[in-house]
């Protein structure tokens, strides 16, 4: 669980690092960032979600 915890915080910040680029290239990893983002969101979540149902077993 710790290194689930572990390997979002890591992809997270990689993914807060600007790209540089032409202006196509930025909008292209601005849409793949967005979409990986709700993925990190979701998984965060489920992780949360995930602990605590193991604090009550």
């Amino acid at each position: 669980m710790e290194r689930s915890k572990s390997e979002l915080r890591m992809a997270m910040e990689d993914l807060c690092f600007l790209s540089f680029g032409d202006d196509e290239d930025q909008e292209q990893q601005r849409k793949m960032r967005s979409s990986t983002m709700d993925l990190l969101c979701l998984s965060k979540q489920l992780l949360h979600v995930l602990g605590q149902l193991l604090t009550f077993t």
